[in-house]
């Protein structure tokens, strides 16, 4: 099993052309990021990957902000504000700026609560708003809920294999299930 997160590329070409520095979307970035941070690890790619992940889960973005004041707004509001000790810790350049002024309890659970408890606990880690706190790439993908997809996918492959060595009526049978069965497996 592989994760491969792509960008499009259409964004970087017009705003090459129009030397234009304003990002595309502050969706999937990391607070740190949008706090100031310059010195980063591999944890703002997985925070990335937790909101594309809940994001194909929920059928649709779940944090879309604007501005960064927005999307941080979103953020906190969602994953529960920094403690002071983060805020210690980490020291960023724009804190003063954004720092909320009260705290939010962290409600992934209650937002999600139709997703599986496996992909809960996943986007659980990779939410969260302190960086120390997200696991490694490693570590993520050993996860329940990617070996859960991974052995639905196996599965899913063995029937596509099986379906298209049969006759063309069967195929378009086997097909008709196999989106059904995917179905199935997204909503669990």
């Amino acid at each position: 099993m592989y994760v491969s997160i792509t960008h499009q590329g259409r964004w970087i070409w017009e705003n090459l052309q129009r030397n234009d520095e304003v990002p595309a979307t502050y969706w999937y970035r990391a607070p740190e990021l949008l706090l100031g941070a310059t010195e980063y690890g591999v944890g703002v790619d997985l925070w990335s990957a937790g909101c594309i992940l809940a994001g194909l889960l929920a059928k649709g973005s779940i944090l879309a902000g604007h501005t960064e004041a927005e999307q941080l707004q979103k953020i906190f509001a969602l994953c529960g504000s920094p403690p002071d000790e983060y805020w210690e810790t980490y020291k960023l350049p724009l804190e003063t700026l954004y720092k909320p002024q009260f705290q939010s309890r962290r409600c992934l659970t209650e937002t999600f609560k139709d997703f599986s408890p496996s992909s809960l606990s996943l986007l659980d880690v990779l939410l969260s708003v302190n960086p120390s706190k997200r696991p490694s790439a490693a570590s993520a993908l050993e996860r329940k809920f990617l070996s859960e997809v991974s052995q639905a996918d196996e599965s899913q492959s063995t029937k596509m294999e099986y379906t298209s060595s049969s006759t063309r009526n069967t195929t378009s049978i086997g097909l008709g299930k196999q989106k059904d069965d995917n179905k199935r497996t997204k909503c669990q």
